[in-house]
């Protein structure tokens, strides 16, 4: 865990001044906005974390990519680390969300804002957004952890195949799944507003117990899809030279 560790530094140290800072504005911003009412800013931090290492694709590639192979460091650390770099960001990025949606609603139904955010912004989005999503405040802590592991587990395995068998075959491999979430979110609203399919709320368990526990769940299933794909990359390239 060290190495990895040790390569994660490595890579930050590379990215901070590319993606790195722009994420951090971003996620001032989606703060900033969270904290005056206008909750869905908190889900920024469902992408947000992609942005701190997303300029090491282009590094990776070309005459860059020797350095790693003069690093003091194993190949699997390397790869390892490439895994990590998604997936912790990721479920750090989605407790931030989580956090923000939960001071925001106590906030709001304390009606602490100012009355012109508690009656445009807070409430408006409230009552109008969420219901005519068929959805409740309540809802966005499992969506947002459920968006959030689908997004990743997408990614994880993109790089997968990515690093295995190249940037063609990887892109033809997930962008059907891209495509098929997109449709399927589609279909989900299209078929909500005709009644054809019951709402989120209604999908949702009632219990905050079991939406807890989904979202743990959500949280496990990342790192297990982490430690997985990265297994898979280790053990199909270990004789591939860096």
């Amino acid at each position: 865990m060290n190495n990895v560790l040790k390569m994660i530094r490595f890579d930050y140290s590379i990215t901070k001044g590319l993606g790195a800072k722009y994420a951090y504005y971003f996620a001032a911003l989606c703060t900033v906005g969270c904290l005056s009412g206008c909750f869905p800013a908190a889900f920024g931090f469902v992408i947000i974390p992609f942005a701190l290492f997303s300029p090491l694709e282009t590094i990776r590639k070309g005459d860059f990519m020797k350095i790693y192979g003069l690093l003091p460091i194993e190949r699997r650390y390397v790869t390892r680390a490439l895994f990590a770099e998604i997936a912790y960001p990721q479920i750090a990025g989605c407790i931030v969300c989580e956090l923000l949606l939960l001071i925001t609603r106590a906030v709001g139904e304390a009606r602490l804002y100012p009355a012109y955010l508690q009656e445009h912004i807070y409430d408006e989005n409230k009552l109008n957004i969420l219901a005519n999503l068929g959805m409740r405040y309540s809802d966005l802590y499992v969506i947002a952890a459920l968006a959030m592991a689908a997004i990743t587990i997408v990614v994880l395995f993109f790089y997968m195949i990515l690093e295995i068998k190249g940037e063609t075959i990887a892109l033809m491999c997930c962008v059907p799944f891209m495509i098929a979430m997109l449709a399927a979110a589609i279909g989900y609203m299209l078929g909500n507003d005709n009644g054809a399919v019951p709402s989120i709320s209604e999908m949702l368990p009632e219990s905050a117990i079991l939406r807890v526990l989904i979202i743990i769940v959500s949280f496990a299933a990342v790192l297990a899809a982490e430690r997985l794909f990265s297994s898979f990359t280790i053990k199909a390239t270990a004789q591939k030279e860096i």
